[in-house]
């Protein structure tokens, strides 16, 4: 009102605390868990049943044999569903463990698992993923196998176990918070 003394308050922007462990993990299982929910629909709910049916070659929707255009464009995708997760939940630690093990084959099993299915002796699609092709060195197998499927999720949680503990300990030494969303150096 013009003339009035009244000044409009606007409330104080209530800080919102970082994700913790307990939340990052669940952030992240429901991420991958959605991935490979969406995965299963591109592929065995739209892709297989068209070339079943006769209406698509496989090889029109092949990059290469046994990789999909869809896997082209789904690595890519996963990545940035985990930065965006990181960055809304104010977390660095959600982002990178996210993205460790969407990259080392936890959505892969996630693909299995949600389908109650065991997993293929070969896995010849995931031969384009470094981070988890470099498991035939191991297996000594021309493709990706169950085995080295597993290896590498296996690896993939150590290293994500690791990054954020490196996070953690990097932050605490610089004195940044993990348990609000303030970034202001703290009172040493």
């Amino acid at each position: 009102m013009p003339g009035s003394n009244h000044t409009l308050n606007a409330p104080p922007v209530l800080a919102r605390p970082r994700a913790g462990p307990a939340q990052i993990t669940v952030i992240i299982a429901l991420g991958l868990l959605w991935l490979a929910l969406l995965d299963i629909a591109v592929i065995e709910w739209t892709c297989k049943p068209l070339i079943a049916a006769g209406r698509i070659r496989e090889c029109e929707l092949e990059f290469s044999p046994g990789i999909f255009y869809w896997h082209i464009a789904f690595i890519p995708f996963g990545l940035v569903l985990f930065a965006m997760l990181g960055l809304a939940a104010r977390d660095s630690r959600l982002a990178i463990a996210g993205m460790i093990l969407f990259a080392t084959g936890w959505e892969d099993l996630s693909y299995y698992l949600l389908q109650l299915q065991a997993l293929p002796t070969s896995l010849p699609w995931l031969n384009i993923a470094p981070t988890i092709a470099w498991t035939r060195r191991l297996t000594g197998a021309p493709d990706v196998t169950a085995t080295g499927l597993v290896i590498s999720a296996l690896a993939g949680i150590i290293l994500a176990a690791l990054a954020c503990a490196a996070v953690t300990k990097m932050n605490l030494r610089t004195g940044k918070s993990l348990s609000n969303s303030s970034d202001k150096d703290s009172p040493a």
